[in-house]
């Protein structure tokens, strides 16, 4: 992957709080403190993220196909998503 440019105005903001927002709701869930609503949320943010990505370097598309292919399994059928939504607290 090339390095890339400047960000666009208020990208590097966002994404500061992105994962600062993602770190303290890993840290206020732990393992064993998600309902299906938030682990929804989080995955639908995932998905957003990784689209958002994907735009930005065809390497990092390719990189990213696959969570993308995983969240739309999960987003269109409840069993696969119950499924993510189960494992999302698992420790590694």
């Amino acid at each position: 992957m090339e390095p890339w440019g400047r960000a666009a105005p208020g990208v590097e903001q966002h994404a500061e709080r992105a994962v600062e927002a993602a770190c303290g709701l890993a840290d206020a869930a732990g393992p064993g403190g998600w309902s299906t609503a938030a682990a929804e949320d989080a995955l639908d943010a995932i998905d957003t993220l990784a689209e958002a990505l994907s735009g930005a370097d065809p390497e990092l598309a390719q990189a990213l196909a696959a969570v993308a292919a995983t969240t739309a399994r999960t987003s269109s059928t409840s069993s696969s998503r119950a499924a993510a939504v189960k494992y999302i607290g698992q420790p590694l």
